[in-house]
């Protein structure tokens, strides 16, 4: 099958595993004071019989919508509902057409919310590098977040699109943030052009990484790794269309290392 059949086939089973487990939800619940907020055994095991099918089926796309955090033995109603939250939010995002060779205009930086001071350092650089402050997406400011009266998801869905170039900024924090792994499978999905750029202590043999939804032979690097982030400048600025001075570029880079190393204490 070729990729766009593997992608219209998965969308079609994320569509129907999330029919079938807001049917599960629904259900009524067992009786009795302590598991009245427990899904009942017949409902616990179609739950757990359509996870273990999904991921046999589409272990390759790397979704981490069902997960040992999600399909415990005993499924409780909010887990549930988190599951079905990530099935919507699959939905949403393969439901939005993308347009072929579609012209990149922003910068979406994908992170977890405890590196948000490494990922402030890369709005920074950005910034730098001659990007408006519009055309950068990073959600641990406010400044680049989501704008005010906006559904999150609704948001991001839109963002996530073929006119965004993704920054992924890999560390362990990442691999065990649920909506960050979905963010990663949604870009998969869509393929956006992206760069993998790791915080100073991320380890690129971690196991998470290379068995994840991006692939582990795309060359990534470590923030601190100066050379390559002259490599990621000169990126940048072909992506789009901008041209800084090398003083006011070695003012920036200065800068940015500067901040790099006063955050995580490696040089």
């Amino acid at each position: 099958m070729d990729n766009m059949g593997n992608k219209d086939s998965l969308f079609f089973a994320i569509k129907g595993c999330y029919e079938m487990v807001e049917n599960i939800i629904s259900e009524p619940k067992v009786e009795g004071s302590s598991v009245s907020n427990k899904i009942s055994p017949e409902g616990i095991k179609l739950y757990n019989q359509l996870a273990n099918q999904f991921n046999a089926n589409y272990s390759e796309q790397k979704l981490y919508i069902f997960n040992e955090q999600t399909t415990p033995n005993q499924v409780t109603h909010p887990k549930a509902q988190e599951v079905l939250f990530q099935l919507k939010y699959a939905i949403d995002i393969m439901g939005h057409k993308i347009i072929e060779n579609k012209k990149i205009n922003k910068v979406f930086i994908s992170h977890s919310s405890n590196d948000k001071h490494y990922g402030s350092a890369i709005v920074k650089l950005l910034r730098g590098i001659g990007l408006k402050r519009e055309q950068i997406i990073f959600t641990s400011d406010e400044d680049y977040g989501i704008p005010i009266n906006e559904d999150i998801f609704d948001y991001l869905k839109t963002q996530i699109n073929g006119s965004a170039y993704i920054i992924y900024l890999l560390s362990d924090s990442y691999y065990n943030s649920i909506p960050c792994l979905n963010e990663m499978g949604a870009a998969w999905i869509i393929q956006n052009q992206y760069t993998l750029i790791a915080i100073p202590d991320f380890d690129f043999t971690n196991s998470n990484f290379i068995n994840g939804a991006i692939n582990p032979r795309r060359i990534g690097f470590k923030m601190n790794n100066e050379k390559r982030i002259v490599e990621f400048k000169n990126i940048i600025s072909k992506e789009f269309g901008l041209d800084i001075d090398e003083a006011d570029w070695n003012r920036v880079l200065k800068a940015y290392l500067t901040d790099i190393i006063s955050t995580s204490g490696i040089v």
